[in-house]
């Protein structure tokens, strides 16, 4: 009896391929560095040298070049060799990203069924917001707020210093939180309306200027729930799963566009929602250390 076929896993091929371009990126764009240029020059030299010796000849299992052809290559002609394999494997990388995602998408874009909750991170982004369609349009614009309040609160719990763009709101936040504390606090005790709005304004004025302020935590909680009233969510329908709807497909259309700028920034925004970072954007350092860690 024949052995079953494994079904093909096209989120962790696409993953995967991205993955080559990252690192080819990260080993191409640090050659010139003074400080890991050697570093880099090593590495790309194994890597070009081992998808040269992997690679089959098409439509066989026989090497594109054997060990003993490559023995006989002199500096020069390797130095050529692995500039060419180099270069077609990052483009077989996009090319075959681009064609899984345009013929598998379901499976890229769903885990268990459902959209991949990971997606909703890129739902602010401008290319995202620029190709989804226009009955996504109310619900993406709440969205973007609750991110917003999402990452805030996340950077709180971290104990990261608050965002430039941030710091007004957190202001804000905390200002009418603790005023709205303290108000109930007064009425609770019987004071008059007049009263407890001087010591709410004192509580709102002191409340502002500190971005530690716990009231920040409070006050964004409860615009979170605003907001997510006004989503107006079908049932079964969740926050995560709806933006997962939209960014898929805002995408997709990227991806069928024919524009190949278009296309490549949407493989560009899946890896960031994957990895939480651009192709290519981090360190030489970062990649191989963590490269020799799974080796470990």
């Amino acid at each position: 009896m024949a052995n079953k076929k494994e079904p093909v896993d096209y989120r962790k091929l696409v993953l995967g391929e991205l993955d080559v371009m990252h690192k080819a990126r990260v080993v191409a764009g640090s050659l010139e560095s003074v400080l890991i240029g050697d570093k880099a020059k090593a590495e790309y030299e194994s890597m070009a040298k081992k998808i040269a010796l992997e690679y089959k000849q098409t439509g066989t299992d026989n090497p594109r070049v054997t060990e003993d052809e490559y023995k006989l290559l002199s500096d020069e002609q390797k130095k050529k060799l692995h500039e060419m394999v180099f270069n077609e494997r990052q483009l077989g990388a996009l090319e075959t990203s681009l064609r899984e995602f345009k013929d598998h998408s379901e499976d890229i874009f769903k885990v268990g069924g459902k959209y991949d909750p990971k997606l909703g991170s890129i739902g602010n982004a401008k290319d995202v917001r620029d190709n989804m369609p226009d009955k996504y349009r109310d619900f993406a614009d709440l969205h973007g707020q609750y991110v917003t309040y999402q990452n805030m609160l996340k950077d709180i719990k971290d104990g990261k210093k608050p965002r430039v763009e941030d710091k007004e709101q957190i202001a804000q936040l905390a200002s009418g939180a603790a005023a709205k504390a303290e108000y109930d606090n007064m009425k609770k005790k019987g004071y008059s309306d007049k009263r407890a709005e001087l010591a709410a304004q004192i509580a709102g004025l002191v409340g502002g200027v500190n971005p530690k302020n716990p009231n920040v935590e409070s006050g964004a909680k409860y615009i979170m729930k605003e907001i997510e009233k006004r989503m107006k969510l079908k049932e079964g329908e969740t926050i995560e799963g709806k933006a997962g709807e939209y960014v898929s497909s805002a995408l997709m259309s990227m991806v069928k566009s024919g524009d190949p700028k278009r296309e490549q920034m949407a493989l560009e925004l899946y890896h960031i929602a994957q990895k939480g970072y651009q192709i290519g954007n981090q360190s030489f350092d970062e990649v191989f250390k963590k490269e020799d860690k799974k080796k470990k």
